[in-house]
């Protein structure tokens, strides 16, 4: 992996994404070649257990104070910022929550944005308070306007990429916003379908007989 630090390749093969990543961040953690920085962006995504569709994990990412330089090199890649807004992680210092998501949203696109702030928020990590927060500290940061449009796009009601990246798609092409968490009933009101989804369908699962769906 780097210097000093080596796993063998049938576990490398046999591991997720995320999982090498969390390796990778424990290779960088073990040659403290950046005493001063925190874990950042997708990073910290992994770190918090956020879902990570879409962004980069072949860098490990670390924000150090603003009087260094940003820089990329073969598997780190260094922001330049302020390195408040962190705390612990399994020991290692970590960007909260909150402006991960913020970090995100104002360098990746809106649906990768979207995705990761909806879990966010879906499982308690960030409040909506939090993040207002944050976008205020960053408010002369490059990407700051992308991350206003993105955070105010959030819903907390979004329970996967999935359905995050079905209201992106909605949104983008002017089609009906879904009610999320909606109840679908069939005609003795048994509740056959709990989710979103304007539609008589939903991902990964179809509803067979449409005639018997009442709204509510």
């Amino acid at each position: 992996m780097r210097r000093d630090c080596y796993v063998r390749s049938r576990e490398w093969a046999a591991m997720s994404t995320e999982q090498r990543h969390l390796l990778r961040v424990a290779a960088v953690s073990a040659a403290r070649r950046h005493g001063d920085a925190v874990l950042s962006h997708s990073s910290a995504a992994v770190m918090h257990g956020l879902p990570t569709w879409g962004l980069d994990q072949k860098r490990v990412h670390v924000t150090r104070g603003h009087r260094s330089a940003g820089r990329v090199t073969g598997d780190m890649h260094v922001h330049s910022g302020s390195a408040s807004g962190s705390g612990l992680v399994a020991g290692l210092p970590v960007t909260t929550p909150a402006r991960t998501v913020v970090d995100i949203a104002r360098t990746v696109p809106f649906e990768q944005a979207v995705v990761i702030g909806d879990a966010a928020l879906q499982r308690g990590l960030a409040t909506r308070d939090q993040l207002s927060s944050e976008l205020d500290e960053a408010r002369h940061c490059t990407g700051i306007r992308e991350a206003e449009k993105a955070i105010a796009f959030l819903d907390e009601r979004s329970e996967s990429p999935g359905e995050s990246r079905s209201r992106v798609f909605m949104h983008r092409y002017g089609l009906q916003m879904p009610c999320l968490q909606a109840s679908i009933r069939d005609k003795r009101g048994k509740v056959i379908c709990a989710r979103g989804l304007p539609l008589s369908v939903r991902r990964g699962r179809r509803v067979r007989w449409a005639h018997e769906v009442q709204p509510g």
